[in-house]
């Protein structure tokens, strides 16, 4: 087992990691984001077209509790 250090910068910054799982598909399609704690709903959603390959082509909401986000609002 390799271990690696962090470097002290990212140590003191807040790191938010995220593992996505699309519903509905066999086999199961996920991917892992580590983001910066200081991204925006924008910003988590242009990682999530990149990661999973997507060019923004559907609309998407972000339901956070009673909150609702839609396209317009996370740019």
């Amino acid at each position: 087992m390799t271990r690696t250090s962090v470097p002290k910068t990212a140590a003191s910054m807040n790191i938010i990691t995220l593992k996505m799982t699309q519903r509905g598909v066999k086999p199961p399609v996920w991917r892992r984001l580590v983001m910066p704690g200081t991204m925006t709903l924008g910003d988590l959603h242009e990682a999530i077209q990149a990661a999973m390959g997507w060019h923004d082509c559907h609309l998407h909401a972000f339901d956070v509790g009673r909150a609702i986000w839609r396209s317009a609002q996370c740019r």
